[in-house]
């Protein structure tokens, strides 16, 4: 996404302009790549069967519902009613999972999760803003919900298309603004071939920051932030 396209667009920190969005199509939708991306799987591969995951910005996506085949307790999170109202009409059984509700005022209790999982939900909050500094004002309020209810050492795992120069500084600066525990912030690039889901292994490590993926690049790059207990 060029700088010119991202002035084009109206703000995406409305609930409204979701509503109207997904109530255009009941179909299900997924933003970036459409199965969880191997370096996700593999970051979240340190936490056992059962951990309880949550879903930020789930909108209409599968990516949950994957999450949960592969054993993680996901509830979901989204402040468009609408997007909500689709997915509990499309699992009734599940109704108690999903919730409307800001990332920025969650409604959980104190480390209620061992993981959390974004697919575009931050880019959307720092949509339009000006650099890092502004990205970084508009990521503050999420960062510092996320680490309340999310474990000591916890995983929050944000897939994005703003690259680190412009991500990874952006959420350094949030999570120092935040009235919140610190994150250690790694990266990486996803490859093209990380459309196609993998099997989850080895533990968030496996997610390193500071490098590419050279020509096979997909345009998507995983942020991996652990909730750090020594702040």
């Amino acid at each position: 996404m060029g700088a010119g396209w991202r002035r084009a667009r109206p703000a995406f920190d409305s609930a409204a302009f979701w509503d109207a969005r997904y109530a255009r199509s009941a179909a299900p939708f997924e933003w970036y790549v459409p199965a969880p991306p191997h370096a996700l799987l593999r970051a979240l591969g340190a936490h056992a069967r059962g951990a309880r995951c949550l879903d930020v910005g789930c909108g209409t996506s599968a990516l949950g519902e994957a999450l949960e085949a592969r054993g993680f307790d996901v509830e979901y999170v989204d402040f468009s009613a609408e997007a909500i109202s689709q997915c509990v009409a499309r699992r009734p059984d599940a109704a108690a999972r999903f919730h409307v509700a800001d990332v920025r005022a969650l409604p959980f209790a104190d480390g209620r999760f061992a993981c959390a999982v974004d697919k575009g939900c931050l880019d959307a909050l720092a949509f339009g803003e000006a650099g890092s500094v502004g990205a970084a004002h508009a990521l503050a309020p999420a960062l510092a919900e996320l680490a309340r209810v999310l474990r000591p050492r916890g995983h929050f795992l944000s897939l994005s298309t703003d690259p680190p120069e412009l991500r990874a500084d952006a959420l350094r600066a949030a999570a120092a603004t935040a009235r919140a525990p610190r994150w250690a912030v790694r990266w990486v690039e996803l490859d093209a071939g990380e459309h196609d889901a993998g099997e989850a292994g080895g533990g968030c490590g496996a997610v390193e920051g500071g490098g590419g993926s050279g020509d096979g690049s997909s345009g998507y790059f995983l942020y991996a932030l652990t909730r750090r207990d020594d702040s």
